[in-house]
């Protein structure tokens, strides 16, 4: 299978789980379960991490090979790549330009940083940011709630 197929094939199943994480969260407050092909087979290295954000159901999927090995996140909206590949951002609602409370943010990054990742895809073929998305989050994270308190210093 072509890399280019199987990333396409983990971003769907990334969109489809967040779905069903949606539904389960309202009930029970967290989602458990394996991520799965198309024939019903485990899918290695590959998890489902809730970590709420743009909704309360929220979920980015951890491809642990992904990045030649180095990790990646499929991260549909939740962890939105910026156009310019070097930057994340958090929102509630990017068609309403709702920002995503600190509280949110914080949930987030400390959802994703248990999992070794280099690269994030995002919701759609691009952007896509290749290297360092780990120190990236991190920073663009500290950078957003800096600029939520009023803190921030243009750049």
């Amino acid at each position: 299978m072509t890399r280019q197929i199987r990333v396409g094939f983990l971003v769907a199943a990334a969109f489809l789980l967040v779905g069903n994480a949606s539904a389960q969260s309202a009930s029970s407050g967290a989602i458990a379960g394996e991520v799965r092909d198309t024939t019903g087979a485990v899918l290695p290295g590959v998890t489902l991490v809730q970590c709420g954000g743009h909704f309360a159901g929220s979920a980015v999927v951890h491809w642990a090979e992904g990045a030649a090995g180095a990790g990646a996140l499929l991260s549909g909206d939740t962890i939105f790549v910026t156009p310019g590949e070097d930057r994340v951002t958090f929102v509630r609602s990017a068609p309403n330009r709702l920002p995503l409370p600190e509280r949110a943010v914080r949930g987030v990054v400390e959802a994703v940083l248990p999992y070794r990742f280099d690269r994030i895809y995002g919701g759609w073929w691009a952007p896509v940011l290749r290297r360092d998305a780990r120190r990236v989050v991190e920073r663009s994270a500290e950078r957003y709630i800096q600029w939520l308190r009023g803190e921030a210093t243009a750049e």
